[in-house]
């Protein structure tokens, strides 16, 4: 299971998906182990990465405009 959910992850999968299926996991008792645990946390960290990183353009989009028009 958490094969699919890294699978959905590469393509594409939203940050709110990403939560859904990782609340649905936690509804199964006894599911987890360490790795499965790590396993998601790097999905959700790459997910924040890409986040960031769109943030980070949108930002120097914004101060390229500002500059503009002073």
């Amino acid at each position: 299971m958490v094969r699919s959910l890294l699978k959905g992850e590469k393509e594409g999968l939203v940050l709110r998906d990403l939560d859904e299926r990782f609340r649905g996991l936690a509804s199964q008792p006894g599911f987890w182990s360490l790795s499965d645990v790590i396993n998601i946390l790097l999905a959700m960290s790459r997910k924040l990465d890409n986040i960031l990183a769109k943030l980070d353009q949108i930002d120097a989009k914004l101060n390229e405009l500002a500059k503009a028009r002073q």
